[in-house]
């Protein structure tokens, strides 16, 4: 599974997670730091990414419909890289399972 981390996250988290999900891409290392949900949306279904977020607004089914692609969004308000790679981690074979069901967001807490 390859994801798309959105601007939210730590661009940190690409080399952190190159062992679980190799490939990954944040949304700075492609000029998209700064760009609409949509445009998102659509780089992470021609990628065929995930994209994994904090941001609540992936959540509007009516504005992004869908899948492809999926969402992992994450519950866990302003916390450290380092508990946000914990958490993604403990939820691994939830993700794992995830990528391959008909849900179109995952939400970790």
């Amino acid at each position: 599974m390859r994801l798309l981390i959105d601007q939210n996250l730590s661009r940190h988290l690409v080399h952190q997670w190159s062992d679980i999900f190799p490939g990954s891409t944040h949304v700075a290392e492609i000029g998209l730091d700064q760009a609409d949900d949509r445009v998102l949306w659509r780089v992470a279904e021609t990628q065929g990414s995930v994209i994994i977020t904090k941001d609540s607004d992936f959540d509007d089914e009516g504005a992004h419909p869908g899948p492809p692609p999926k969402v992992i969004r994450l519950l866990i308000g302003n916390a450290p890289t380092k508990a946000i790679d914990e958490l993604v981690r403990g939820h691994l074979a939830a993700i794992v399972e995830f990528e391959t069901d008909d849900r179109r967001l995952l939400e970790l807490e």
